[in-house]
This record gives structure tokens, C-alpha cells and sequence, in this order.
């Protein structure tokens, strides 16, 4: 998978997803959504286990759609 640390130097918000910090998966998953909300259009990048979310100018947004899509089934699953 591409590494999309490299398409923007900052990152709005970063979530680090291990089962250390998976108290509450759904708030976890409410979280992104909310930022998701908050910055319309970004994308969510994957990295040694990091969750980022990042500006429009460098988005894939079927990227990010098919990305939402599994992870809210993992979730609901």
C-alpha cells in the first residue's frame, strides 16, 4: 500500500489503533467519523498500525470510501 505520509506534511489527526487502545472500538470509530465531518474531504492513510487523516488536496476518495466501507464492517462484525 502506498505510504501517504509522503502526500502532506501535516496530518490533522492520528489514532493509534492496537488492541492496547481499543477500550471502546465504537467511540474509536466515532471519533474518525466526526473528524471525517469536520474536514468534509480527506482521506485516511495506513501505516504501521497509524490511522491519518489527511487534507482534500492530496485525497483519493474511492480510497477512502472503500476504506470506511470495511472498516465499519470490521466493526459491526
Amino acid at each position: 500500500m502506498k505510504n501517504y505520509n509522503i502526500c502532506h506534511s501535516e496530518q490533522y489527526e492520528l489514532f493509534l489503533l492496537t488492541d492496547e487502545y481499543f477500550i471502546d472500538k465504537y467511540a474509536v470509530l466515532s471519533m474518525l467519523v466526526m473528524k471525517l465531518n469536520q474536514f468534509f474531504a480527506c482521506k485516511i492513510g495506513i501505516n504501521n498500525g497509524w490511522v491519518c487523516l489527511f487534507p482534500l488536496e492530496c485525497s483519493n476518495m474511492e480510497f477512502l470510501t472503500s476504506f470506511m466501507d470495511g472498516y465499519i464492517n470490521v466493526f459491526q462484525g
